[in-house]
C-alpha cells in the first residue's frame, strides 16, 4: 500500500507527520489531497477497503488508518496466501523532480537565513537533497553573503521570514 500526500500551504517546521498535516488542514492552515495505491494487492475485497483519492482532512485520515489496519489484518490472517515477488522500483527521478530539488534547496537556505545561520554551518547541515551551489547562490543573491563565516543580519532574517510566509 502506498500513500501519496500532496500538501500545499503547510505552516510547520521540523518533523511533519500525516497526523500533523490532517490537524493543520482541519485548522485551515494547510491544503492537501491524497491517493492510495494498492501495489501488489490482488484481493478485490482488500482493494475496496482502500479509500478513493480526494481531499485530505481529518475524516480521510481516519479512513486511511482504518484501511491500513484492514490490510495489516488481512496480511496476518492470510500469510499462507502471500507470496513475495520481486518488484521493480524506478530510481530515476521524473523531469519535474529537478524543480522540486531546486525549490527544496532554496527553502532550506531561506530557513537558515531566517535563523541567522552562517553559510559554513548551513553547508554542514545540508542533507543529500540540498544542492550546496544553490544554497551559496541564495546566500549571495538574497543576503549578499559570500563569506562562509558572515552571520546574516536581523534585516535579512526578517526578509527571509517574509519570503517564507508568501
Amino acid at each position: 500500500m502506498r500513500l501519496v500526500l500532496n500538501v500545499t500551504q503547510l505552516k510547520a517546521s521540523g518533523n511533519v507527520s500525516i497526523g500533523l498535516v490532517a490537524a493543520n488542514v482541519q485548522l485551515g492552515q494547510a491544503r492537501a489531497t491524497y491517493e492510495i495505491t494498492g501495489i501488489g494487492i490482488s484481493d478485490a475485497g482488500i482493494l475496496t477497503a482502500l479509500p478513493d483519492p480526494g481531499d485530505f482532512n481529518f475524516d480521510s485520515y481516519r479512513k486511511i488508518l482504518e484501511a491500513t489496519a484492514t490490510v495489516k489484518k488481512y496480511m496476518a490472517d492470510h500469510t499462507d496466501k502471500l507470496v513475495a515477488k520481486p518488484f521493480a522500483v524506478s530510481l530515476t527521478k521524473p523531469p519535474s523532480a529537478d524543480r522540486v530539488e531546486r525549490a527544496h534547496s532554496v527553502v532550506f537556505a531561506m530557513r537558515r537565513l531566517l535563523k541567522r545561520v552562517i553559510l559554513a554551518d548551513a553547508i554542514k547541515a545540508a542533507g543529500v537533497d540540498t544542492d550546496v551551489s544553490i544554497l551559496r547562490e541564495v546566500y549571495a543573491t538574497f543576503a549578499g553573503i559570500t563569506d562562509e563565516n558572515q552571520r546574516p543580519d536581523n534585516a535579512t532574517s526578517d526578509r527571509a521570514q517574509d519570503w517564507l510566509n508568501t
